[in-house]
C-alpha cells in the first residue's frame, strides 16, 4: 500500500514510498526520453539548483528568508501530523496539517515563522534531500527529526495553448497525492517554447507541482484528464520560495 504519511504512525511500513509514483503520463506521445538539452526547459531556477546538501542544512535563516528549520522527536506509533504530496523528485510538498502529531505540537508553540503549514516544502530530512523517496524514508522512523523547510510560491500561468505539438511534460503523482510533479519537460513540446520566451522565475522546471489546472484542484487524475483533452490551459504551479 502506498503512504501519505498522514496519520501514519513512525513505525508503520506504510509511511515508505515503496513503488514509483503513479499516473506518470507523458501527454506528449512524440516526447523524446532524453532531458531537454537546451538548458531553458530543463534546468531549475538557478538559486535552487545551485544549493548543495551541505550549504541547505547547515545555513541559518536570515530575516525574511523563506527557510527554515524544525527539528521535532517523533515515539513510536505517533504520527507526524502532516499530510504530504510524495515525489520521485527533489522534495516533498505538504498538502494539509493535520489535528494532532509531532509537528502539530511543534506549531503550538512556535513562532509565525517557523510554524508548519500546508503548502511548505520539506526539502531536506537530516542530511537527506535532493530524493523525495528518501526524504520520506527518513520521515517514516521514530527518532529525533531536524526538517529544513521552505514557504512556497505560486506561480499562474494563464492561456497556455497548443496546436499540433504536444504539452512537452512528463507528469507523475502519488495515488494519495493532491498535485501533480513535473517529472520531465521535453524540449521539442508547447511547455519549452514558452520557457525559451518567459523570465527564469515564469518557466516550469523539472520537480515542480502542478496544484491546479483550470481551477480544478486536489484530484490530480482529473487534473491530468482535463491536460489531454484541452487545447487551452491555466495552471497554478508550485515550487519552494528560494528567496
Amino acid at each position: 500500500a502506498g503512504a501519505m504519511l498522514a496519520c501514519c504512525h513512525a513505525s508503520d511500513e506504510r509511511c515508505v514510498l515503496s513503488a514509483p509514483v503513479a499516473g506518470a503520463g507523458d501527454l506528449a506521445s512524440n516526447t523524446p526520453s532524453s532531458e531537454a538539452s537546451n538548458g531553458l526547459s530543463a534546468k531549475r531556477p538557478s538559486t535552487l539548483s545551485s544549493m548543495s546538501l551541505e550549504d541547505e542544512v547547515q545555513m541559518e535563516a536570515m530575516p525574511g528568508s523563506t527557510l527554515f528549520q524544525v527539528t521535532v522527536e517523533v515515539f513510536p506509533d505517533e504520527p507526524l501530523g502532516v499530510r504530504i504530496d510524495l515525489s520521485e523528485g527533489a522534495w516533498l510538498r505538504i498538502n494539509a496539517v493535520e489535528a494532532s502529531g509531532a509537528l502539530v505540537e511543534h506549531n503550538q508553540t512556535a513562532s509565525p515563522s517557523s510554524a508548519v503549514a500546508e503548502g511548505d516544502f520539506i526539502i531536506a530530512v537530516g542530511r537527506t534531500s535532493g530524493n523525495g523517496r528518501r526524504m520520506a524514508q527518513r520521515l517514516s522512523r521514530a527518532g529525533r527529526l531536524r526538517l529544513s523547510l521552505r514557504r512556497p510560491v505560486a506561480i499562474a500561468i494563464t492561456g497556455l495553448s497548443r496546436d499540433s505539438r504536444p504539452w512537452g511534460m512528463a507528469l507523475g503523482f502519488h495515488p494519495t497525492a493532491t498535485s501533480m510533479v513535473v517529472a520531465r519537460v521535453a524540449p521539442d513540446g508547447v511547455v519549452a517554447a514558452r520557457n525559451a520566451h518567459v523570465p527564469e522565475a515564469q518557466r516550469i522546471y523539472k520537480d515542480d507541482f502542478i496544484v491546479a489546472v483550470n481551477g480544478v484542484a486536489g484530484n490530480p487524475r482529473e487534473m491530468q484528464s482535463i491536460l489531454e483533452r484541452s487545447t487551452t490551459v491555466d495552471l497554478l504551479i508550485s515550487r519552494p520560495d528560494s528567496s
